[in-house]
């Protein structure tokens, strides 16, 4: 077995490098944009009602049970703001710290496996990859999701290679208590997963074992998986609050399991239908700048499930085949979906990476392929995003410079081609990965601060505020994505504008400032959010107050 610890003192400087691009990309700037969408404010309300009211048990939005997910984000967020006081950056934190903590243990796991070298590949791959960046900073529950179930894994590949060990008569002594205690380890991260998104913990999970059996033809080694402790484990941690929940709301189980989870697979009732190959696109985009290393990752992988052999490599493959397939045959397909295959995959392309460095001249290539695909992005970015962008944010991205970063882009990625070629394959590696923690510090240092007020509410909430004074407001015509952000900032539910309500501050889409003349009312404009050039925008927000005609 290689040893975990053989690290030149290069590369010991290169992981500490590698801790300090993680703690960038997944934890600074957190607050600088608000809360986006219709999920993340939904999410940190109903965890601020936990903080603040003290009830654990049933989640609520504005007052009413709220059952489309579990509860242990909600646990999380209410947990932080306790400690840390209301903020977007104590929503977010239960996302990165779960990320961490799974990188962590793979980490570690590739560490055990493999050596120092692909534990160190796999500390710039994961915190550099974009789904792992993007999840990492929001408030919602699919990073918590996908960081248990990684737990999970690790746990499963630590029992399976201990179970093979036993079956093939290698047995060491001592290892008893050594399985003991990763038995243990399985059941509670798989209860901490059930907790985090529901029974598709015990689906993914579950399914990923019986994959991986048939894959060694071994089916003996799911037994590994089902000793009454791990069975205890999972019990004790998983099913305690699901009864109490139940058990407080009679519709809870109804609520929770038919409509948002059987129905949201089986049906597109919450409009999120999308092509059976989605999940393809969201593959390739997630894995960047390093979709390059996956199809070597899953070369080899395939090979060492070809030779029925190594329950790290084949687990880590199935892992991650199985949520891709499962989520591609649902209905309804969102991003965060697959985001459990990301970690695993993570690893097996830091292993293809390490092995091709480790021997001289072979890992040229991949790291060349790796810049060919930044100098790909960039290229893409200067040219082609302009016309996917909604024309009226174009004047903005402009403004904030989108040329220049697309040539930096393009010119790392010649870089790293350059020193791959140089055969600096190391600093090559590194390079890259500090070039996303130095982007994602741009976007958030100049580029999110422009673009709060048109993806998010909270300018409006503060706007409205400053006008009211006092009085009622209301919103009009608003999205959801809009609607719910109000309703957190404004620390209520806000109703909707009608004539019978007179007089008082609107937020409202300028889009639609026009219906209130249609109904005896005369709008005067009091603040704008942002620049009139982007004020058509569908996400554009503006502070109205609506005064009766004589």
């Amino acid at each position: 077995m290689p040893s975990p610890l053989s690290l030149t003192r290069h590369q010991l400087l290169l992981a500490v490098l590698a801790v300090a691009i993680a703690w960038t990309t997944w934890f600074s700037g957190a607050g600088r944009l608000g809360l986006v969408g219709p999920d993340e404010p939904r999410y940190v309300s109903i965890a601020r009602a936990m903080a603040e009211s003290g009830d654990w048990v049933t989640p609520r939005l504005n007052g009413q049970p709220w059952f489309e997910k579990p509860v242990l984000y909600y646990w999380s967020a209410a947990a932080a703001f306790r400690v840390f006081g209301e903020s977007e950056t104590a929503a977010r934190l239960p996302s990165a710290v779960a990320i961490s903590l799974a990188a962590l243990a793979l980490v570690a796991l590739a560490a055990r496996t493999w050596g120092g070298g692909p534990a160190l590949a796999l500390g710039f791959i994961l915190p550099s990859m974009l789904a792992t960046i993007a999840f990492a900073r929001a408030a919602s529950t699919d990073m918590v999701f996908a960081s248990t179930l990684t737990l999970a894994f690790v746990a499963a590949a630590r029992l399976g290679e201990l179970a093979l060990a036993q079956s093939t008569s290698l047995r060491a002594v001592g290892r008893t208590g050594e399985r003991r205690l990763w038995q243990l380890a399985w059941g509670c991260a798989l209860g901490l997963a059930v907790l985090a998104k529901g029974p598709a913990a015990v689906l993914l999970a579950g399914g990923s074992l019986v994959l991986w059996a048939l894959v060694l033809r071994n089916w003996r080694l799911v037994l590994a998986f089902m000793p009454p402790a791990s069975l205890a484990v999972f019990a004790v941690v998983a099913l305690p609050w699901y009864a109490l929940c139940a058990a407080r709301n009679p519709d809870f189980l109804r609520v929770f399991l038919f409509e948002h989870n059987l129905q949201r697979f089986l049906t597109p009732v919450f409009a999120h239908e999308q092509p059976w190959w989605y999940f393809a696109g969201v593959l390739v985009a997630g894995l960047m700048p390093w979709t390059a290393l996956l199809v070597p990752a899953l070369r080899d992988a395939w090979r060492d499930a070809a030779l029925r052999r190594g329950a790290v490599p084949v687990l880590a493959l199935c892992w991650a085949v199985v949520p891709f397939v499962f989520f591609s045959v649902s209905r309804s397909k969102l991003p965060g979906y697959i985001l459990p295959m990301f970690p695993p995959l993570a690893l097996l392309m830091a292993r293809a990476m390490a092995e091709s460095l480790a021997a001289p001249g072979r890992g040229r290539a991949l790291l060349a392929s790796v810049g060919a695909t930044l100098l790909a992005a960039g290229s893409v970015l200067a040219f082609a995003a302009r016309p996917l962008l909604p024309a009226s944010l174009v004047p903005t991205i402009e403004a904030l410079g989108l040329t220049t970063w697309a040539i930096a882009i393009a010119a790392t990625g010649v870089g790293i081609i350059l020193l791959s070629l140089r055969l600096r394959e190391w600093i090559a590696l590194g390079l890259t990965a500090a070039v996303m923690a130095i982007l994602v510090i741009g976007v958030m240092g100049r580029v999110a601060p422009v673009l709060d007020p048109l993806l998010t509410s909270r300018a409006a909430a503060v706007a409205a505020l400053r006008e009211a004074k006092g009085r009622p407001i209301y919103e009009f015509g608003l999205e959801r994505t809009m609607d719910y952000g109000l309703d957190y900032y404004l620390r209520r539910d806000v109703p909707e504008w009608s004539p019978a309500a007179g007089e008082g501050v609107v937020v409202v889409r300028a889009t639609t400032a026009r219906t209130f003349a249609a109904s005896g009312y005369m709008v005067e404009i009091v603040d704008r959010i942002s620049a009139d050039a982007v004020i058509t925008s569908v996400r554009r927000l503006d502070t109205m107050r609506l005064l009766r005609l004589p």
